[in-house]
């Protein structure tokens, strides 16, 4: 499940066992039912308006459910918000608080939190929890726990096993552009330069296939920021090169 769809989910969720608690006296709910309404933005991966977002998943945590359950929905939100308006010490506190209410269950429990750390600048932390979902039979499968465990390998420096495990990741989705962003990165950081090469190659190629136009603003600036600005020209690559047509046109 995609963060995106945790968000509409738990929005959702929240909303709806809010509007379902008639019998509970929740002075919040006004706020808390409106902030799980809120537009996101085109690609459902953010709010429209993280300020105002933020405003009232605070009013919802602060005077809304009294319930743990309903609280950890709450808390887990505003961690959301404010990961998206890059505030992780609070994301992080928010989240955490959110899971002492309702104990980590899923892999994509673990993964968020982890996220949230290396964002943070502790990949050290980021890896401990990641380990501990591996430890606790979860994340085993699919590509979303080898990104962020390569994802954080790679942070930490520790280029063979970030490989290993984006290219256990692509073994489940091959067809991932990310991942094969970052793998060029670990090996290009190992001196393995062909095969850096060679997944630049890939991974230029997917953009043509498997990315929306509609994404291209987002792809324009990350290709434009580390790692990623010192990566491709190594590779004779700019942004506006390695950019298929298909994208670029839609500017």
């Amino acid at each position: 499940m995609s963060k995106a769809v945790i968000r509409l989910v738990l929005a959702a969720a929240l909303g709806l066992a809010i509007a379902g608690c008639a019998s509970v006296p929740l002075t919040g709910q006004g706020a808390c039912r409106v902030a799980g309404n809120l537009p996101l933005t085109a690609d459902k991966t953010a709010y429209a308006q993280p300020d105002k977002a933020l405003a009232l998943w605070t009013r919802c945590v602060d005077s809304g459910p009294q319930t743990a359950i309903l609280k950890g929905l709450a808390l887990k939100m505003r961690s959301l918000v404010r990961g998206q308006l890059k505030q992780y010490g609070e994301a992080i506190q928010d989240l955490e608080a959110s899971q002492r209410l309702m104990p980590p269950r899923e892999s994509w429990d673990f993964m968020t939190l982890a996220s949230l750390y290396r964002d943070a600048g502790q990949p050290e932390k980021a890896l401990e929890l990641l380990r501990k979902m591996q430890d606790q039979r979860l994340g085993l499968a699919g590509m979303a726990p080898y990104y962020h465990l390569g994802r954080t390998l790679s942070e930490l420096k520790q280029w063979p096993e970030a490989t290993e495990a984006f290219t256990e990741g692509l073994s489940y989705q091959p067809t991932y552009v990310w991942a094969y962003m970052y793998r060029a990165l670990a090996y290009d950081a190992q001196g393995r330069r062909e095969l850096a090469r060679k997944d630049l190659e890939r991974a230029k190629e997917l953009l043509g296939t498997e990315v929306k136009p509609g994404d291209r603003a987002r792809w324009l600036v990350s290709l434009g920021q580390p790692p990623f600005d010192a990566l491709l020209p190594r590779y004779g690559f700019d942004r506006a090169t390695f950019m298929p047509d298909s994208l670029q046109q839609d500017e």
